[in-house]
């Protein structure tokens, strides 16, 4: 074996370990990270769950901002690097944050607040490691939302996903039933996903340019910095 074979297999062991494996946060703009997002989601709640029958798509999808978790690919293969995906890197996770009521489950807010939703959380079964990248996905879908100006954010959880959110700071409200399957409708503590700490500036101009809005009226983002480190949080089990 070569030089160059050993320290490539070296690479890939480091890169495919659970404990040590990163990746990042981002929203998904390109054809390819949406397309790979709607993969996995298709993979998890219809394939896996059996949640849905034939596709998890719904209204909420023409309007959601999609985040995603990706790290560099170690090989290059058709189930992992998609057409126009020139950085060679690999969806392993996505959330969808987005506004409004789902139409089954009146939530109690004044008419004046904002109510976001977080929804269709998911993670490749072949990526699900010791430490979650879910955390990352859904700390930086509130965080995202709260610097949109967000008053309360919402989200139904399978009961297996409780202790998750129970430790990034949500509280559990009720028992519902939702997509024919129990759920915990859970609310986010918004005062632990301050925007400034959360969110990175790639992030930030990201939002601008998804949503139109400058986000010059959001207080929580007076503090931020030009040199904020990229996040990498490590990757994840299923949710």
């Amino acid at each position: 074996m070569s030089a160059f074979d050993v320290a490539r297999t070296a690479t890939h062991q480091a890169l495919d370990s659970p404990r040590t494996r990163l990746c990042s946060i981002r929203f998904a703009e390109k054809d390819w990270e949406l397309s790979s997002a709607r993969r996995i989601r298709r993979e998890v709640f219809v394939s896996e769950q059996g949640i849905f029958s034939d596709d998890d798509k719904d209204r909420f999808d023409a309007v959601a901002l999609n985040l995603i978790a990706v790290f560099p690919c170690v090989e290059i293969n058709p189930t992992t690097l998609q057409a126009g995906n020139t950085a060679a890197e690999e969806v392993m996770g996505t959330v969808r944050i987005h506004g409004g009521r789902f139409p089954d489950k009146a939530v109690p807010s004044s008419s004046h607040e904002r109510v976001w939703w977080g929804s269709r959380l998911a993670v490749a079964a072949e990526r699900r490691g010791f430490v979650t990248a879910a955390t990352g996905l859904i700390r930086t879908a509130v965080a995202s939302a709260v610097a949109l100006g967000c008053d309360r954010f919402f989200a139904h959880i399978q009961p297996a996903n409780r202790r998750l959110f129970k430790r990034v700071g949500w509280r559990e409200i009720e028992l519902v039933e939702f997509e024919n399957r129990s759920h915990w409708l859970v609310e986010a503590d918004l005062s632990q996903f301050d925007p400034s700490q959360v969110l990175n500036d790639e992030l930030i101009n990201q939002i601008r340019k998804l949503t139109g809005s400058p986000l010059s009226k959001s207080p929580a983002l007076s503090h931020l910095s030009s040199d904020l480190c990229s996040m990498e949080v490590a990757t994840s089990a299923s949710t």
